[in-house]
């Protein structure tokens, strides 16, 4: 009897789920829990957020939850692959765990002292839009943000979040054009990268300069790969977006351009070359002014000075060293304490801890790289423009490495994804000059 019943059941497959699917499904399910959690620990999140500017920190902290939770859903929805929707999905969790619940005890720690908190006061007691530049840039950001979700730090920390998120996403597409291919676990290292994974979250300006730089990444990367004079229209946008909040780095990003020549695309899109030029020579005379008005500078001696005042206020009370601070020495001293430095012990925080085996990690492939000895692959034009990118961002940052690790670390993050390719592309096949699949 019941080999009758199961006979016409014989030979019936299920329908099978896609491994995207499944991952994307589970992923809403840990956000669901997280959400349950949530509420469990509801006199935790009042705890650690009593330095939070917000009367009612749990309904702050549920407004938050639930528009996390409503951009991990549209992730379904996204124009991609289902297996760069499945990494999606993870990484998204992993940032709202990081968002919502490691940096609840940061935001503890280091109390109000903490610039989010400013940008967030400012935000919602905005009235008319400041100046598009520093910090009133981050001030208008957060204007928006409390207009679309009122009066919601926690939001406002899910909105940043997203940001980061997305520049990452971005970095990765480079990535793929630049090698000829995707590999969903490049993008995995360069979003679960625990500083990436962190400072590309918080409610100030190194989200919005990692965007900048995604863009002009992108850009780069796919005009020498493509030769289209759309990526110029990138490149220059990114650009463009950095300079308002840093305006010293137009440099760093423009004198590394003239590589980019050497591989023929100047060539094969003259026209987008020479708009990018006259760009370029706008953004530095704006950079420049923007400079010479923020410092009021009249003379080389007003230009030292304002040197010194950059430095000094991401410095701190760093005075060991001073006096030799213009050799060549000190010069490369900062150039390394800004690629590889703080290593394990010499900051003695958790923070400290996670960041020097980072740099121990990075250090050691770059001495592997070195050890490599395939000086071909590094003329190639568009490698000699990313470690001239890299060069020229330590330079300008040296000072800043040698007096204050606390900054350092947080402005690592406009170089590091850049950093990660460079040893990936050492210690991996060439890639494919071509686009991605």
């Amino acid at each position: 009897m019941l080999d009758r019943l199961a006979s016409p059941l014989q030979g019936l497959r299920l329908p099978q789920v896609p491994a995207g699917l499944r991952v994307a499904l589970w992923c809403i399910v840990g956000l669901a829990a997280f959400w349950v959690g949530s509420q469990w620990l509801q006199d935790w999140v009042v705890f650690l957020g009593v330095h939070i500017p917000q009367p009612d920190v749990q309904l702050d902290y549920l407004k938050g939850m639930g528009l996390a939770i409503l951009i991990g859903l549209s992730i379904l929805f996204w124009p991609v692959s289902a297996e760069e929707r499945a990494a999606l999905m993870v990484v998204w969790l992993v940032k709202v765990f990081v968002v919502l619940g490691f940096m609840l005890f940061y935001e503890h720690k280091f109390g109000e002292e903490l610039d989010s908190f400013q940008y967030y006061r400012y935000g919602t007691e905005l009235q008319e839009w400041a100046a598009w530049r520093s910090n009133a840039l981050i001030y208008n950001v957060c204007a928006m943000t409390n207009w679309l979700v009122p009066n919601s730090f926690h939001s406002l920390k899910i909105a940043f979040a997203l940001v980061g998120f997305l520049s990452i996403y971005v970095i990765y597409r480079a990535v793929c054009i630049a090698s000829g291919r995707c590999d969903v676990r490049i993008f995995y290292l360069l979003a679960l990268f625990p500083s990436i994974v962190f400072w590309s979250a918080i409610v100030g300006k190194d989200p919005i300069v990692l965007a900048g730089l995604a863009l002009y990444f992108l850009g780069a990367v796919g005009w020498e790969r493509r030769h289209e004079g759309g990526y110029i229209v990138a490149m220059t946008a990114g650009m463009f977006a950095v300079m308002l909040i840093r305006p010293w780095m137009v440099l760093v990003m423009l004198l590394p351009a003239p590589c980019l020549f050497l591989s023929g695309a100047a060539r094969r899109s003259p026209l987008a070359a020479l708009v990018f030029l006259v760009l370029a020579v706008v953004g530095v005379q704006a950079g420049a002014s923007y400079f010479v008005q923020t410092y009021n500078i009249s003379d080389v001696n007003d230009l030292s000075q304002a040197a010194d005042t950059v430095r000094s206020n991401f410095a701190g009370d760093y005075t060991e060293g001073s006096d030799d601070g213009r050799g060549i020495v000190a010069l490369v001293a900062g150039m390394f304490t800004a690629l590889f430095r703080p290593l394990p012990g010499e900051v003695p925080n958790a923070f400290g801890l996670i960041t020097g085996l980072e740099n121990l990690l990075l250090l050691g492939f770059f001495v592997g790289a070195l050890a490599r000895k395939e000086w071909t692959r590094w003329r190639e034009p568009l490698v000699m423009w990313a470690i001239v990118f890299v060069l020229l961002w330590s330079a300008c940052y040296s000072g800043v490495a040698l007096g204050n690790f606390g900054a350092l670390v947080r402005f690592k993050l406009q170089v590091l994804p850049l950093i990660i390719c460079l040893l990936l592309y050492f210690h991996r096949g060439r890639p494919v000059p071509a686009g991605p699949k």
